[in-house]
């Protein structure tokens, strides 16, 4: 599986990513309250063959494809209280909720990925686990966060501390290439601060 046929593959998809995206961003839903959005992406995982398992984290969602070294993807999902003025067509629907920070995108790409990876998947030398991670942006009635109610659920059993996890988040740039050094994790409420560090380079058009 080639960097250029992995990046041809995500070109073709990018009609359904961009579709994907917009239906999602017409249905925002508040952390902890992700049931559609939820049930949407443990629906596609499930037809694309990934072991599913839903509820985890409260609304959660996680998702297995091979065996052996686990490779994991997260990607968060809940929406803002924000009331959109867009006006676009495929504005909120839901008053007073808004995906004002991608996580439309982020959940769009991330089932982007794991179905170009599921059509891979002889060719894959391990596991793949997709982290449908609800409550990014407010945690719950105790302060905690849904990455810290999916480690309750042990989301990451199999992949920490020895193996890999992705995380992406979209960001506007003003410029067409920069790079930085985070010194702490560039997620709220994330339960792991202790254990990161990045070192990320921004890439824009």
């Amino acid at each position: 599986m080639s960097n250029s046929s992995v990046l041809d593959q995500a070109k073709k998809l990018q009609p359904e990513i961009v579709d994907l995206r917009r239906h999602l961003h017409s249905e925002p839903e508040l952390s902890f309250y992700e049931h559609k959005t939820a049930e949407l992406a443990a629906n596609k995982l499930d037809g694309l063959g990934y072991k599913v398992k839903r509820g985890v984290g409260k609304t959660g969602v996680t998702a297995d494809i091979g065996t052996g070294t686990t490779v994991a993807i997260r990607a968060d999902m809940d929406g803002l209280p924000i009331d959109e003025a867009t006006q676009k067509a495929y504005s909120s629907k839901n008053k007073g909720v808004m995906h004002a920070c991608g996580h439309d995108a982020h959940v769009s790409c991330a089932l982007a990925a794991a179905k170009i990876l599921s059509g891979e998947k002889q060719e894959l030398n391990g596991r793949i686990r997709m982290l449908m991670q609800p409550a990014e942006e407010f945690g719950d009635q105790e302060g905690k966060s849904g990455a810290y109610r999916m480690l309750e659920d042990d989301a990451l059993a199999g992949v920490v501390p020895n193996e890999i996890a992705y995380d992406f988040h979209v960001l506007l740039l003003t410029h067409g290439r920069q790079m930085c050094k985070a010194p702490k994790p560039l997620c709220s409420k994330c339960p792991l601060q202790t254990m990161c560090s990045y070192n990320i380079e921004f890439i824009s058009k």
